[in-house]
């Protein structure tokens, strides 16, 4: 059986596009949406709804700038690097890192509102991080999808809806913490 010379041409431009091509510009479109959350932070901090001394929003800033800086960097295995490392953590009984602000009694509703706001915007980052490491990698995403299928299968919609960081907000203004 001879095959055609173009076929081989054919894969190899198939594969250069699949794992340099779409990778490089999976990272540049999600980055490209991250640089306008960012953007879209600092303008409501120009109107004044936040303080730029204010450390809340000097951290939810230094966690856009960090998904920015290390978006190339983000994939399957820095995930599972990073669970390791949480796990070590947890093991040596290490407090946890949390990456939202959890409200505090002695703040105005204005401060809780406010946190809430530089919130959303640290979530909308990391979901946006999130779909960067799917798309990324396009033998991957098959994987992740069938797992969230089996996952699903076996636990139930109720489950995986109880597990997002959505629900955890609305158990948190249920219970009256934002206001």
């Amino acid at each position: 059986m001879i095959i055609n010379p173009f076929f081989y041409i054919a894969l190899a431009a198939f594969v250069y596009l699949m794992f340099k091509v779409w990778p490089d510009h999976v990272v540049d479109y999600y980055r490209d949406k991250i640089f306008t959350e960012r953007d879209k932070m600092f303008r409501r901090a120009v109107e004044g709804e936040f303080s730029f001394d204010d450390p809340k929003y000097q951290y939810a800033r230094a966690v856009l700038n960090s998904l920015l800086r290390y978006a190339h960097e983000f994939d399957f295995y820095a995930v599972f690097w990073g669970m390791k490392k949480a796990h070590i953590r947890k093991v040596n009984k290490q407090p946890p890192v949390n990456l939202l602000f959890l409200p505090e009694s002695s703040e105005s509703e204005d401060e809780v509102a406010n946190s809430h706001e530089l919130n959303v915007f640290i979530m909308r980052g990391i979901f946006l991080m999130t779909k960067l490491l799917i798309l990324r990698q396009p033998l991957f995403l098959p994987v992740f999808l069938l797992l969230a299928v089996f996952y699903w299968a076996k636990n139930g919609f109720h489950e995986i809806r109880r597990s997002t960081i959505n629900s955890k907000i609305e158990r948190n203004i249920a219970n009256g913490l934002y206001c």
